[in-house]
């Protein structure tokens, strides 16, 4: 079965960011990685994003994980 992320682990590792880096230089209001997970998390987005699929909202990551795992 694979590991269960909690929504406190995610918050940890992934953190809103101000749109500016200390160089000066902007974002675009992106988000800022601090842990590992927190940057494979990103990596894993970015494709999707640039995959053209949609992302999937809180409700429908919960429908999928209820259909895959039967909760």
């Amino acid at each position: 079965m694979p590991k269960v992320i909690d929504k406190a682990t995610v918050k940890t590792a992934v953190r809103p960011s101000s749109g500016r880096h200390r160089n000066g230089s902007s974002n675009g209001g992106a988000t800022d990685a601090r842990t590992p997970l927190g940057r494979k998390l990103l990596r894993l987005r970015g494709r999707i994003v640039r995959s053209g699929e949609p992302l999937l909202s809180a409700a429908a990551i919960r429908r999928e994980i209820s259909t895959r795992w039967g909760s």
